[in-house]
């Protein structure tokens, strides 16, 4: 008859069953999926944790980090054109002689080679601490080292320690070695004026202290900028060397090296 309720079937239990059965693996899969996670957090926490340094045992003293890498730190940012360094000395006063019977690395006379291949007999005979510098004093930048020829080194030919830094002074191959480097040791300027007059625009700026202001004049009267700085040698300057200096603005009035001063 119509409007009476369906009866209970005894075969409706199981099918609960079997669909509680379904559910089953969708758990389990997330519950693998959590534990996997799990594993992968424990291994990078795991290898983080290897990389910090092992804690001293006894009797030992910890070491920082910083502290073991200063002298290599120290070296890699030794100036270039032999300025004094926080140690207050030149790379060419910093050389270690070897004594009289001492295991000293014997240094090549590297005086008229190539720039890059003095550097590679420098290496080859054991030392890695090496710079140049320009020998006209004109603060070049030695960037592609066969263009370049050396006229002088410090120290000189001799047994030193391997860690001995050594300076090359350096000219274009079109040029000529100058009597004497110039390059070896910058001008600085703290209180009074020194004489630029011949010197590059570059070597100037890099003398004077760095918020002097610096009126750059063509002599040539053709308003030319100085885009390459130690391409310009500078003709007159004001104020006159010997003035004292006390903030006030400087003013150079240069050629480039190619051209005379007039």
């Amino acid at each position: 008859m119509t409007g009476r309720p369906a009866s209970t079937s005894p075969t409706d239990p199981p099918r609960l069953r079997t669909l509680a059965r379904t559910r089953t693996p969708r758990r389990t899969g997330i519950t693998l999926a959590a534990a996997a996670g799990a594993l992968i957090l424990c291994a990078v926490l795991t290898s983080c944790a290897d990389d910090r340094p092992a804690a001293p045992g006894p009797g030992q003293t910890p070491t920082s980090s910083a502290a073991t890498n200063a002298p290599r730190d120290a070296r890699r940012h030794e100036p270039a054109d032999g300025t004094k360094s926080a140690a207050g000395a030149t790379p060419a006063h910093r050389a270690h002689r070897a004594g009289p019977g001492s295991s000293g690395t014997l240094l090549p006379n590297l005086v008229g080679m190539g720039l890059q291949s003095a550097q590679e007999a420098a290496r080859g005979a054991g030392f890695e601490n090496l710079t140049s510098h320009d020998a006209l004093g004109r603060g070049r930048h030695q960037i592609l080292d066969r263009s370049w020829r050396v006229c002088g080194q410090a120290p000189a030919p001799g047994r030193w320690a391997k860690d001995s830094p050594i300076d090359l002074g350096a000219v274009r191959l079109e040029e000529r070695c100058p009597a004497g480097d110039q390059g070896r040791r910058p001008i600085r300027v703290s209180t009074t004026m020194a004489d630029f007059r011949g010197r590059s625009l570059a070597v100037a700026r890099a003398a004077l202290p760095p918020d002097t202001g610096i009126e750059e004049v063509d002599g040539t009267g053709a308003g030319r900028a100085a885009l390459l700085e130690s391409n310009w040698r500078i003709c007159a300057q004001s104020p006159a060397a010997g003035t004292r200096l006390h903030g006030q603005p400087v003013r150079f009035t240069m050629v480039k090296f190619t051209e005379h001063c007039r």
